[in-house]
C-alpha cells in the first residue's frame, strides 16, 4: 500500500485519529466488533487502545462528621477497599479533621 494513502501508525496525527475513534466508539452504543467493522479498524486494535486507555479518575468527597461523645473504641475510616485510617485517641481524630480541611482547600 502506498505510505502516503495509509493513516499514520505514530505522532500527534494517529494519537489525535486514536482519541476521535475511541470517543466515537464510547458514543456510539456499539459492540467493539461492530464499531470496527464500521470504520475499517482491527477489532484486535481497538480492543489494545481500549486497553491501554486510563480510566477515568474517581471523584473523592468528604463528609464532616461530628462526635459528641467520647470515644470508648478506635475510629476506623476506610479510604478504599485495602486502605482503612484507624484512630485511637481524640488527638489523632483531631489531626485527621485538620488533614480533611486542609485537603477541602483549593490549591
Amino acid at each position: 500500500m502506498n505510505r502516503f494513502l495509509s493513516p499514520t501508525r505514530r505522532g500527534p496525527r494517529a494519537a489525535a485519529r486514536r482519541a476521535r475513534l475511541l470517543s466515537e466508539f464510547k458514543g456510539s452504543g456499539l459492540s467493539a466488533y461492530a464499531f470496527a467493522r464500521k470504520r475499517r479498524l482491527a477489532y484486535t486494535t481497538l480492543i489494545g487502545w481500549l486497553k491501554r486507555t486510563p480510566p477515568p479518575p474517581v471523584p473523592v468527597g468528604f463528609a464532616e462528621v461530628e462526635l459528641t461523645a467520647p470515644i470508648s473504641e478506635p475510629l476506623v475510616i476506610e479510604l478504599s477497599p485495602n486502605v482503612r485510617l484507624r484512630l485511637s485517641c481524640a488527638s489523632q481524630i483531631a489531626l485527621a479533621s485538620q488533614l480533611i480541611n486542609q485537603l477541602q482547600k483549593p490549591c
